[in-house]
C-alpha cells in the first residue's frame, strides 16, 4: 500500500465514524452548524471513497488503449471529488445556514453536542497529523525547504486532496465550536447558524482550489521546477552536449513522467558516441528522479534567430 492509499484509509475510517455521530447529535440538539459539519464529514467520506477509486483504476494495465498508463485517473477522480461533493456540501451549508437564521431555534442536549465536538478534533486531528507527516517526509526526500515549496510542486493530487480536507476539517470544527460557544453565552441560536454558513463558504473555497489544482494536472501540467533543474544539471554535466535546445515534460500521473529532450552536441562525434551520451543522461536522470518513465532524446542544431 502506498502512502498516499494509508492517508486516505486513515480519515476515512475516522470520517465514517464522525459522519454517523454529527447526524445523530445534530438531529436531537437541532445544531444547524453540526448539520453542516454532517454535510461537511459525508462529503469527505465519499471524496475518499472517489480517490480509492481513482487509485485503483490508475493501476490497470491496458497498453495498447493506454501505452502510457492509466496514471491520470487519479487527476480525473480528484476533480470530480472537489466539483462534485465538496461544492455540494458547501451549498447545502450555506443553506441549512440560511434558513436557521431566519427561524431561531433552542440548542438542546448540549452535553452531546460536546461530546462529538471533541471527539472530532480528536479523530481529524490525528488524521491531519498522519497527512502531515507523508507531506513533511516527501519535503526532505525532495530536497525542499518549506511545505508550501513542496505543496507548490505537488503532482500527487491525491494526498494534496486527502491534505486539504483534514485541514479543512480542523478548520470546520474550530467555526462550528465557536458558533456553538457563542450561542450559549449569548443565548442566541444565530451565532449556531451563521457558524454553518461559515462551514460552507469553507467548503467552496477549498472545491474551487482543488479543482484549479487537478484540472491543471489533467491538462497536462508540466515538469516542477525542481525536476527541471536536474535535468539542466546533469546536461551541463555531461561532456559531449553543448547544451538544451528544448525541454518537454508531462505527467501521466503522480508517479510518472514522459521527458522530451532536444540536445545540442558537439561537432565531429560519431552515432555511437551520440548513443552512449544519450544512454549516460537516461541513467542519470532516471537515477535521480525515479518516476520518470519514458525519455525521448533528439539531436538538433541550435535554431539562430533571423
Amino acid at each position: 500500500m502506498n502512502k498516499s492509499s494509508s492517508v486516505v484509509l486513515f480519515a476515512l475510517f475516522s470520517n465514517i465514524f464522525l459522519t454517523l455521530g454529527k447526524f445523530i447529535v445534530a438531529i436531537i440538539s437541532g445544531s444547524a452548524g453540526l448539520m453542516a459539519e454532517f454535510f461537511h464529514s459525508s462529503s469527505d467520506t465519499l471524496n475518499q471513497l472517489l480517490l480509492l477509486l481513482g487509485i485503483k483504476k490508475s493501476t490497470e494495465k491496458d497498453r495498447l488503449n493506454f501505452p502510457f498508463g492509466k496514471g491520470k485517473e487519479q487527476y480525473f477522480w480528484s476533480f470530480i471529488a472537489s466539483i462534485v461533493f465538496i461544492e455540494v456540501s458547501g451549498m447545502l451549508s450555506l443553506v441549512e445556514g440560511y434558513l436557521k437564521m431566519q427561524h431561531p431555534y433552542l440548542l438542546e442536549n448540549i452535553s452531546y453536542v460536546t461530546l462529538i465536538i471533541v471527539l472530532s478534533f480528536v479523530l481529524e486531528g490525528a488524521a491531519f497529523l498522519y497527512t502531515l507527516s507523508v507531506m513533511r517526509k516527501n519535503v526532505k526526500v525532495g530536497g525542499y525547504t518549506h511545505l508550501r515549496e513542496y505543496i507548490r510542486d505537488i503532482r500527487d493530487s491525491i494526498l494534496l486532496n486527502a491534505f486539504m480536507e483534514d485541514l479543512g476539517a480542523l478548520i470546520g470544527m474550530v467555526i462550528i465550536s465557536t458558533g456553538f460557544l457563542f450561542s450559549l453565552l449569548y443565548h442566541n441560536s444565530l451565532f449556531d447558524a451563521i457558524s454553518s454558513i461559515g462551514v460552507g463558504i469553507l467548503l467552496i473555497i477549498i472545491g474551487i482550489y482543488l479543482a484549479g489544482i487537478n484540472k491543471d494536472l489533467l491538462l497536462g501540467k508540466g515538469l516542477t521546477s525542481r525536476d527541471r533543474e536536474k535535468i539542466i544539471r546533469i546536461i551541463k554535466e555531461t561532456k559531449n552536449v553543448n547544451g538544451i535546445v528544448n525541454m518537454d515534460g508531462i505527467y501521466m500521473g503522480p508517479s510518472s513522467i514522459i521527458i522530451g529532450l532536444d540536445l545540442n552536441f558537439k561537432d565531429g562525434l560519431t552515432t555511437e558516441e551520440i548513443e552512449n551520451t544519450i544512454d549516460t543522461i537516461e541513467k542519470r536522470i532516471r537515477a535521480e528522479i525515479p518516476y520518470v518513465r519514458r525519455i525521448y532524446i533528439e539531436a538538433e542544431e541550435v535554431r539562430k534567430s533571423s
